[in-house]
């Protein structure tokens, strides 16, 4: 079996020293909490992440760090870099180098300056080690007034900086330290994640993997759905920043940190029955992932991996993996009935439409699962697109409106045009809903000028 590739530090602080890449990995950064710790202000607390790939390769992915990591000159993302030996990897001050078992040791490192040695540095201004020299009366009437006052001069400048540090500190490492602080208020965010659950027996795999790629691009992949042995195309989606705060949320309590790497049992209630989830998550600050495979779940785990479907099945409207075919046709039958009445009541509340909108879409992604005929589904989108024309027009007189009264310079009235968009289509994703708002600030941000006009009148 190949030997795993090992991490040489061959310039920086830690300069001769190698690590090995356990199978849990090494996290690199500034925080003392890393493995790889290496006090560099040109390093983020959590840098990069190095993990085991396989029997004998290792990767490599970037934790979203300020200043970047580097192999061989070439930016590494969040997705994983597999590394070879000889490749050469620059985190802000530092460089490590990839070696097998050909590589040389730590003892065949660069050497430390010879400065470090404890040697004698010749500064240019006298005599040096070795050279006779005559009395001391004699030296000091070799040394030029004009040398006298520089060194005079230097020394004193030293001596008002240090005294300015001890008082008030270094500002340049405040700066640098509130700059770090600020980098680190994300550290938490999620860069990546993949979850998958398989549960299998004699007569059928069911499937289940979910994905948020580092790009924002969440996708579900299901096959298999159970008695119905149909496979299903992936959905994909771009996520807004509301839809990343949602799934945020999922990780930031206790019952992630809780959790241990693996749950592993022998077998689950079926010798022939094979059960199995797992969790990887890629934050700005690390790496982590869980495992419970032939296992009960830890009450923590399952909360999370529910919120975490139920999330993921929303965002993507997927609301139909796990149920019979005559479930999935009452939700078809229930959801266009919703929406009929929706759609018949859109003049008494705004947000009426949009409601019609997403229950249809709903009844028609359920038609989708279900192989439903193509008039089935024409049905269906005829109805959606009637409802969306209708919006958009309506929408478009709103903004129109909106727009003239800014004009006239009527704040309150184009406020209020503004707050109905928002109403009519309330998903924030909607760049109507996004630009409603902005609207609304930018006549409140008026209607404030106007009043502090008048209040420096009334004076």
């Amino acid at each position: 079996m190949a030997k795993r590739l090992e991490i040489l530090v061959t310039s920086g602080d830690l300069a001769g020293k190698r690590f090995e890449v356990p199978s849990a990995g090494l996290r690199l950064g500034r925080s003392s909490s890393s493995d790889i710790h290496i006090p560099d202000e040109e390093l983020s607390r959590n840098h990069c992440f190095f993990e085991c790939s396989g029997e004998s390769d290792v990767t490599v992915i970037d934790l979203s760090s300020a200043n970047g990591t580097y192999v061989n000159g070439e930016a590494v993302s969040s997705a994983p870099r597999t590394l070879k030996a000889g490749d050469e990897i620059y985190v802000g001050s530092t460089t490590l180098k990839m070696i097998g078992e050909e590589e040389p040791s730590g003892k065949d490192a660069p050497a430390r300056p010879a400065s470090d040695a404890g040697g004698e540095v010749d500064l240019g201004f006298g005599s040096a080690g070795n050279q006779p020299v005559g009395s001391p009366d004699d030296a000091r009437q070799k040394v030029s007034p004009v040398l006298k006052i520089v060194t005079t001069a230097i020394v004193g400048v030293l001596l008002v900086s240090i005294a300015f540090v001890l008082v008030f500190g270094n500002p340049f490492a405040k700066k640098r330290a509130v700059q770090a602080e600020k980098r680190e208020k994300v550290s938490d965010d999620i860069v990546s994640f993949a979850y998958e659950k398989v549960d299998a027996d004699s007569s059928h795999v069911f499937r289940y993997a979910a994905t948020l790629a580092s790009n924002g691009e969440l996708s579900i992949e299901f096959d298999d759905l159970p008695h119905e042995n149909r496979q299903l195309p992936s959905t994909k989606k771009q996520i807004t920043d509301s839809n990343r705060e949602l799934l945020e949320m999922i990780f930031s309590g206790d019952d992630w940190k809780k959790l241990k790497d693996e749950y592993i049992g022998e077998s689950f209630a079926n010798v022939n029955a094979y059960k199995s989830w797992s969790i990887k998550l890629v934050r700005k600050n690390g790496v982590k992932k869980v495992v419970v495979e032939n296992e009960l779940e830890p009450e923590e785990f399952k909360r999370i991996r529910e919120k975490l479907e139920s999330t993921v099945n929303n965002i993507l409207g997927v609301q139909s993996i796990e149920r019979s075919r005559e479930e999935i046709e009452k939700s078809v039958e229930d959801s266009e009935i919703l929406a009929d009445e929706f759609w018949d009541k859109r003049d008494v509340e705004y947000s009426n439409i949009s409601k019609a909108i997403d229950a249809y879409t709903l009844a028609r992604r359920d038609l989708s699962l279900l192989g439903a005929s193509g008039d089935s589904i024409a049905r269906i989108q005829r109805k959606i697109d009637e409802a969306r024309k209708e919006l958009d027009g309506r929408c478009k007189k709103r903004f129109e409106e909106a727009g003239r009264l800014q004009t006239i310079g009527d704040w309150e009235g184009a406020r209020e045009e503004f707050a109905i968009i928002r109403e009519m289509v309330p998903r924030r994703d909607d760049i109507r809903h996004r630009d409603a708002e902005s609207g609304i600030e930018n006549c409140e941000v008026n209607l404030r000028k106007i009043e502090k006009d008048r209040k420096g009148h009334r004076k």
